[in-house]
């Protein structure tokens, strides 16, 4: 069951969806966490790393790495554990690297601003557009409501 829908909807939407058939992978050994969205407690993230079986058709030993959220997944095949371990190493130094930890630091800051109303539109940290389409709308929400009271 593998088909494919090309679906194209105005200049800014474009897409190629294929949907296929999921698969079970028979699994050697495996490790499997699970984590909470960080903003919506009730989804969770679960990241599963296994070896899979050898079969017909991978006759090599392999490591995967599963993640897995909401509707979304991904898999990464690495050719060794080593390789996968090394990978994740990698990636946990660089966002632990004192140029993301600052950036963290200036963020958290920008955001402890934003729950005090002391908005500051520093386009490098704040996508600006997508604040001022919410203020627009909130006002235009509130002109309705003015509006309608004056009515009533």
């Amino acid at each position: 069951m593998k088909r494919e829908v090309e679906y194209t909807q105005t200049k800014t939407l474009k897409a190629k969806i294929t949907a296929s058939k999921p698969h079970f992978v028979q699994k050697v050994i495996a490790t499997r966490l699970t984590t909470q969205d960080a903003f919506k407690r009730r989804f969770c993230n679960d990241i599963t790393i296994f070896i899979p079986k050898l079969r017909p058709d991978f006759t090599r030993p392999c490591v995967m790495m599963h993640v897995k959220n909401g509707n979304g997944s991904t898999l990464i095949r690495c050719r060794t554990p080593i390789e996968l371990a090394e990978l994740l190493r990698e990636l946990a130094d660089k966002i632990t690297s004192d140029s993301w930890l600052d950036i963290w630091e200036e963020l958290n800051s920008i955001a402890n601003n934003i729950y005090e109303n002391k908005l500051n539109l520093d386009d490098t940290f704040i996508d600006v557009g997508e604040f001022e389409k919410e203020i627009n709308e909130n006002q235009e929400q509130n002109n309705k409501i003015v509006i309608e009271r004056e009515e009533v």
